[in-house]
C-alpha cells in the first residue's frame, strides 16, 4: 500500500505580524520513521519575490505512529513565512496566499495532500461598518457590570478594507488574549480600520500619499456609538493606543474630546496635531514610545510634545526613548519600536507599562513619573 500523507500548513500571529509557524503531518498507511529532512517543504510567494524558497524546519514532535509536527525554525525572522505582503505602490499590507511543494526522500510515500492554511490566533472579534470606517470589536467572555474599553488605531501600511489592521502585528490580539484581558480587568477592544489614511498627506521615499478626509470626527462618533451600545463599557477607563500615523490619530482623538479618554499610549506619532491644541494634553496621562534612530518618523515629534507638555507643567505624561529595538534578540528596524508595547517590554520604575495603562482611571492620579 502506498502511503499518502496530509500536511497542514499552521499560521499564527507573532511579532512581526500573520505568519507559518509549523507543519501537522498525518501519514495514512505503514511508514517506519520519520526523521528530520525525510522531507523538505517549500514556499513561493510575492514574499519571496515569486521564487520556491526552501523552508527551514527546527525539529519534529512525534504525537503518535501516525501523526507529527514539523517545527519550523524560528530563531530568525524569514520574511517568506509571512502570509501579508506590504505594496510599496499602495503602501498597504495585503494578504498574499503562498504556493507549497515538496521533496521526499522515502519512496514509499508517494503523495502528501497539502490542505489549506489554517489560523491560530485569540481574535475573537466580530467585523462592522460604521459610516465610511470599518471596524472589529472583541467582546469580553467574562460578564462583569463594568468593563474598560481599548481602542488600537493601526499605522498607514494597513489601511484599506481587508480588516489587515488585525493580522500585520500583535496590537489587536494582545488585547483579546486571555492574559492580557485578565490583566486589563476583561475589556473591549475596538480596532477600527481607515480607509485611505488617518493623516492628510505623507511623503516618504520621494512619494506622496493622501488621506481622503479628516477621520477624527467619525472615529470620535463610533468611539461614542460603541460606548451607547454597549452599556457595560466603563466610561471612566477609556484607554487609547496609537502607532506611528494611529499615533498621531489617537493625539487628534485626545485633543477633539479630552474628556471622553482616560489614558493613551502615544508610539513615535507621525505628524502632531496643531499647536494650539496641545494645552488639551495636559489632564490625561500619556506615555509617549521613540526610538532615537527612527529614519520614518523624527523623534523631534515626540520631544517637542513632550517638552510642551513638561513646559506648561503637566506631570501626568511620561516618554520611553531608545536607541536600538530588538525582538527575540534580533535587531529590527527603530521606528517598529511599538512591537514592544505588544511584548510588554516598555518599563519605567519598575513599572511595565500594561501595569500603568490599567490602573489609570478618570478621576485618579495614579500616573507613574
Amino acid at each position: 500500500m502506498n502511503n499518502i500523507g496530509k500536511l497542514q500548513p499552521i499560521a499564527e500571529i507573532r511579532e512581526f505580524g500573520l505568519q507559518l509557524v509549523r507543519f501537522e503531518l498525518n501519514i495514512l498507511g505503514d511508514l517506519s520513521t520519520i526523521y528530520l529532512g525525510l522531507i523538505s517543504l517549500f514556499i513561493k510567494s510575492k514574499n519571496s519575490h515569486n521564487k520556491w524558497q526552501k523552508i527551514s524546519i527546527s525539529h519534529y514532535t512525534q504525537h503518535s505512529e501516525k501523526h507529527y509536527t514539523l517545527h519550523i525554525d524560528l530563531s530568525t525572522f524569514d520574511t517568506s513565512l509571512k502570509l501579508l505582503y506590504f505594496n510599496q505602490n499602495s503602501f498597504r499590507q495585503q494578504f498574499c496566499y503562498p504556493h507549497f511543494k515538496y521533496h521526499i526522500k522515502d519512496r514509499s510515500i508517494q503523495k502528501i495532500e497539502i490542505l489549506p492554511i489554517r489560523y491560530i490566533t485569540e481574535l475573537n472579534v466580530s467585523k462592522h461598518i460604521y459610516q465610511t470606517l470599518r471596524y472589529s470589536l472583541h467582546r469580553p467572555k467574562k460578564q462583569k457590570s463594568n468593563h474598560p474599553l481599548i481602542i488600537c488605531l493601526h499605522g498607514a501600511g494597513e489601511g484599506g478594507n481587508n480588516h489587515s489592521q488585525l493580522f500585520a502585528d500583535r496590537m489587536v490580539e494582545t488585547f483579546c488574549h486571555n492574559e492580557q484581558q485578565k490583566k486589563f480587568d476583561y475589556p473591549y477592544v475596538l480596532a477600527p480600520q481607515c480607509p485611505s489614511f488617518w493623516v492628510d498627506r505623507f511623503k516618504l521615499n520621494g512619494r506622496v500619499y493622501r488621506g481622503k478626509q479628516n477621520y477624527t470626527p467619525t472615529l470620535h462618533q463610533l468611539i461614542k456609538h460603541v460606548i451607547q451600545r454597549y452599556h457595560d463599557i466603563d466610561p471612566n477607563r477609556i484607554y487609547i493606543i496609537g502607532a506611528s500615523m494611529g499615533g498621531y490619530q489617537a493625539l487628534a482623538l485626545l485633543t477633539y474630546d479630552p474628556n471622553l479618554f482616560t489614558a493613551g499610549i502615544i508610539a513615535c506619532p507621525a505628524k502632531l496635531p496643531y499647536k494650539r491644541e496641545w494645552h488639551k494634553l495636559t489632564n490625561i496621562p500619556l506615555w509617549f514610545i521613540h526610538s532615537y534612530a527612527d529614519q520614518v518618523v523624527p523623534v523631534a515629534n515626540t520631544e517637542k510634545i513632550i517638552q510642551y507638555l513638561q513646559q506648561h507643567q503637566a506631570t501626568l505624561q511620561q516618554a520611553t526613548y531608545c536607541d536600538r529595538v530588538e525582538i527575540n534578540h534580533n535587531e529590527i528596524n527603530p521606528h517598529a519600536i511599538f512591537l514592544l508595547i505588544y511584548e510588554n517590554k516598555i518599563v519605567s520604575k519598575n513599572i511595565s507599562i500594561f501595569q500603568w495603562l490599567s490602573k489609570q482611571t478618570k478621576g485618579e492620579n495614579n500616573g507613574y513619573k
